[in-house]
């Protein structure tokens, strides 16, 4: 009913004297068996001193398979007896988990596979405990030769670039005794499926083919996620800018309102120069993007001349 913290003492009591009742006859699961010895009180009842295998949490199990033991007149056992001890080494810390990538320090192309290592053995650890932003999560698959690493293989969502992020929240594992983690984990990954290609963007206003006849707006649409694209990117003449904003039904699509400078008429013009973007895998653009507007503020005006001499 406990978490042992070392050695477990398994009792075996039996209902009547037998006349084979060995270590032999004890099966063990998660440690090593010590000898089994008979009580100097008691002969009915034998006891065995069990180490645990891994050194910081695990599972103890002694089993007495049916058959094995015989009473006087020969008669075996019917059924199997066993019994199943948590154990914790090290009850009074909280479990860690480390989250790392086979893409650590670098962007990935593709899905990513994380890796994430206890620092013991824990309780349970599901799939349901990772939470993945920028991705669907696939199985969580425990390593066949250290069973306090896990892995998973998470797929990005959108299909050129991005960020993929792995977090384990605090809380939500806990070891043998019942520590619970005490902090986040989190591991955040770049991935860029056209690492060799370089980003793109078009620019649009919405007086595409007309005049404009005050403030309009552009929009400006890439042909992958970039690491950055800000009001700094967009170089603007004959006007003032406001912010550049993204689009909240597509990342890929930024909005920007011009206000003409000139308080009649004439051109402005919007530009995002070759380098001023980088995709997901350090790619700069490559040209020079523009986009001109002609602009009339007195649209159902005609035009006057006034000529003087000296």
């Amino acid at each position: 009913g406990t978490t042992a913290t070392g050695p477990v003492t398994y009792t075996f009591t039996l209902s009547e004297p037998v006349n084979d009742f060995t270590s032999d006859d004890v099966m063990v699961m998660g440690g090593s068996k010590g000898e089994l010895v008979q009580d100097s009180t008691n002969p009915l009842v034998y006891r065995m001193v069990i180490t645990p295998t891994a050194d910081k949490g695990g599972s103890l199990t002694a089993t007495v398979p049916a058959g094995l033991v015989h009473d006087l007149a020969n008669n075996p056992t019917e059924a199997e007896a066993k019994d199943k001890v948590a154990y914790d080494t090290t009850p009074a810390g909280a479990p860690t988990v480390a989250i790392t990538s086979n893409s650590e320090g670098e962007t990935a192309t593709g899905p990513i596979t994380y890796s994430f290592t206890l620092s013991e053995p824990v309780a349970a650890f599901t799939a349901n405990d990772i939470t993945v932003s920028g991705g669907s999560k696939g199985d969580l698959v425990q390593d066949s030769s250290n069973p306090l690493v896990y892995t998973m293989v998470v797929t990005p969502t959108t299909d050129k670039g991005g960020q993929v992020t792995a977090t384990i929240s605090a809380g939500t594992i806990q070891d043998m005794a019942g520590n619970a983690s005490t902090t986040d984990a989190t591991n955040t990954v770049t991935y860029d499926t056209t690492p060799a290609g370089a980003p793109t963007v078009a620019i649009s206003s919405d007086y595409d083919g007309t005049t404009a006849t005050g403030p309009f707006t552009y929009s400006f649409t890439l042909s992958e996620p970039v690491k950055s694209f800000t009001t700094d990117n967009v170089k603007v003449a004959g006007g003032t800018k406001s912010d550049l904003v993204q689009d909240s039904s597509n990342p890929l699509v930024y909005h920007m309102t011009v206000t003409p400078s000139k308080g009649v008429g004439g051109q402005l013009s919007a530009t995002v120069a070759a380098g001023a973007i980088q995709d997901m895998a350090g790619n700069p653009s490559t040209t020079d993007v523009t986009d001109t507007v002609t602009y009339d503020t007195t649209p159902a005006g005609s035009p006057t001349i006034t000529i003087t001499s000296d």
